[in-house]
């Protein structure tokens, strides 16, 4: 917590100006302070040879090291938000001796915490430390998404975990790390060419729609926006089917995905130029170490995907795979801006679905004195769908995470199963056109005509017909 005595100006080590996609995350938490929207917490179990004592000194020297650990945010009677980076602050660990089933004391301290809020004022970040049986303990993470994205977790619990093998008792920690200060990424973005990025948006994104899927915003219309979570995994004959596809045939697994997504969004909208958002790291920029920062890099932006009738798999890959490639001299581009761009019109964010492709840093040693098991990484956005993947242990996982007022369980399960068939199929189907690929099943094919009694239905308005009876 940041009190008066903290918050002097003799203190105060630098006042910084708040990047567009801070901005954006400031103004949502100041319409709904006490939402859980872009509250992410990250909890980790702790078994080795280390005290708590030994773990605040850690955490000491990380909050000492990175600027954004000591960072607050102020607005109000400024004509702009500012972040306030302090030279030092009380240290917001909280220690916990806890007994019985794990599982329960760990949803129950997530929630508790959830419920709690974060005050970006006085203290976005908090750590609470639980000691179980066993000699394990369980840490959890608790701030704003102001703070940092993916990519600086796994900076930090890679650094966390470092140091918790270092540390010897009476011992100085080792030397900080240099580390590029977030000054230097606002200047950055700052300076960016307005002149480039608005050209190449507006051209990239020119005639385009809004396409939404949203089968039940009427039907649950009075349910909250809470959310909820379903997983499933691309895993063992189908993880190498997949993996070898891309390396024959040069793609990467990011451009796979977003190509399979694409058509499986262009079936369900019945539209054959569709977008979506696409989430990407914010890094490709020209600042020294910028991959041991931790701060906000990530940015959302449209990714663009078209076909027509004679259109190939390979053929929507590469355009797909070519558009991402392109787009990285303006990955800074606030979306606010691109909606100005492409004269889009209306409250409404340019897409409610985005996909986030996962690569966080992390590196745990098993074979220390201490070992750091990454329990989950959890994170709520306002989209209405987030798809978020993450290769691992030789297999890809998928969460959908989904609001309950636009989607039901149901839905959500029939739409994974279908995502898991369109990137499969695409393997089979590379060569052939885009329209061919058929993801019913025969015996839905069945139930669906004998349903409708109209056999001249094509494929993709069998699964739009298949996507409403789940609805």
């Amino acid at each position: 917590m940041i009190n008066n005595k903290i918050l002097r100006k003799d203190n105060i080590q630098e006042i910084l100006s708040l990047s567009p996609t801070q901005q954006g995350l400031l103004f949502k938490y100041q319409m709904d302070p006490k939402s859980s929207e872009y509250m992410e917490q990250v909890v980790l179990k702790i078994k080795g040879d280390i005290t708590d004592k030994e773990i605040e000194r850690v955490w000491h020297h990380l909050i000492s090291t990175y600027d954004g650990l000591r960072s607050i945010y102020k607005w109000e009677k400024l004509s702009n938000p500012v972040q306030i980076v302090l030279k030092e602050i009380d240290l917001p660990l909280y220690f916990e001796e806890r007994v019985g089933d794990c599982t329960t004391i760990l949803n129950e301290i997530r929630d508790n915490e959830l419920k709690k809020g974060i005050d970006l004022t006085t203290e976005p970040l908090r750590i609470r430390l639980v000691n179980g049986a066993n000699h394990e303990k369980i840490m959890i993470l608790t701030y704003h998404h102001i703070l940092w994205d993916g990519w600086s977790s796994g900076i930090l619990i890679d650094s966390f975990t470092r140091l918790c093998n270092e540390i010897e008792v009476d011992k100085e920690l080792p030397s900080k790390i240099k580390v590029t200060p977030w000054r230097e990424y606002i200047k950055l973005v700052r300076n960016r060419d307005i002149d480039g990025e608005k050209k190449y948006w507006a051209n990239y994104l020119d005639g385009v729609e809004r396409n939404e899927i949203s089968p039940q915003s009427t039907h649950n219309k009075h349910i909250d926006n809470k959310s909820h979570r379903e997983t499933f995994y691309i895993e063992d004959n189908d993880y190498k089917i997949l993996k070898n596809a891309c390396i024959q045939n040069k793609h990467t697994l990011a451009g796979w995905i977003h190509s399979g997504l694409g058509i499986l969004l262009q079936i369900h909208s019945n539209h054959n130029d569709i977008i979506f958002g696409s989430t990407v790291s914010g890094r490709n920029v020209n600042l020294p170490n910028v991959e041991h920062m931790i701060g906000l890099f990530i940015n959302t932006l449209p990714i663009r995907v078209i076909k027509n009738t004679d259109t190939k798999v390979f053929e929507l890959i590469r355009h797909v795979e070519k558009s991402m490639n392109e787009r990285s001299p303006y990955e800074t581009t606030p979306l606010s801006s691109i909606k100005e761009y492409c004269g889009f019109k209306g409250e409404e964010g340019l897409f409610d679905t985005i996909l986030v492709f996962e690569n966080y840093p992390l590196n745990l040693d098993r074979n220390s004195k201490v070992d750091i098991d990454v329990i989950s990484i959890s994170e709520d956005t306002h989209f209405g769908l987030t798809i978020m993947v993450m290769e691992k242990n030789n297999k890809l996982e998928f969460i959908l995470n989904y609001k309950c007022n636009k989607f039901s369980q149901e839905w959500i399960r029939y739409f994974m199963k279908l995502l898991y068939k369109v990137i499969l199929k695409m393997v089979n189907y590379y060569y052939d056109k885009v329209i061919n690929i058929d993801l019913l099943d025969e015996e839905e094919k069945h139930q669906l005509l004998a349903q409708y009694k109209k056999s001249e239905y094509s494929n993709d308005e069998l699964i739009m017909e298949r996507f409403e009876s789940h609805a």
